[in-house]
């Protein structure tokens, strides 16, 4: 199975661990690659089995009956997601900052305001498609000021980046 896996990929695989895509990333930006391309195989999952296996001395029953419950409940689901996404708008803003806070690159803090202005919008968003909007606006706010941030980082900030995007990819 394994000689079935790409040679950047890293999750899941016996030996490897994030420092190891963290070293496929610094070959790649040593390569000239500046792109990050993110694929979601989550659609897939869509179409399977989703049960739950317990053992006999699982002591979280009560946890695992209010999930079963709560996975109907469209409301729920909703509030969910929509502390998902909040939750990566909110990680994008501060990276952002974090890298920006010496370099004061005026297209970034653009970007930091864009981010603040999505964020605080998510208040009134009360549907998913809406939702995945907001997510959708803010990625294309974001990831060109990524992009400017990488250009020529130096190695604390390169390892930093790095992590994050490994991060994020793993989170999607």
């Amino acid at each position: 199975m394994e000689a079935r896996f790409s040679s950047a990929s890293f999750a899941y695989r016996p030996n490897l661990s994030y420092l190891n895509a963290v070293e496929k990333i610094a070959d790649f930006r040593d390569e000239g690659y500046v792109w990050v391309f993110d694929a979601d195989i989550a659609k897939f999952f869509d179409n399977i089995y989703h049960g739950h296996l317990a053992s006999e001395e699982s002591t979280n029953i009560d946890n695992h009956l209010i999930q079963m419950q709560r996975r109907d409940d469209d409301y729920f689901q909703f509030q969910v997601s929509k502390a998902i996404v909040y939750g990566k708008l909110t990680n994008s803003k501060q990276l952002l900052m974090r890298f920006n806070r010496k370099r004061k690159i005026a297209a970034i803090e653009q970007a930091i305001y864009g981010i603040s202005k999505d964020i605080d919008s998510l208040e009134l968003v009360d549907d998913l498609d809406s939702l995945r909007g907001y997510e959708g606006i803010t990625a294309a706010r974001y990831f060109p000021a990524f992009g400017q941030l990488i250009t020529n980082p130096n190695n604390d900030e390169f390892h930093d980046l790095a992590l994050f995007v490994i991060i994020y990819l793993y989170c999607q």
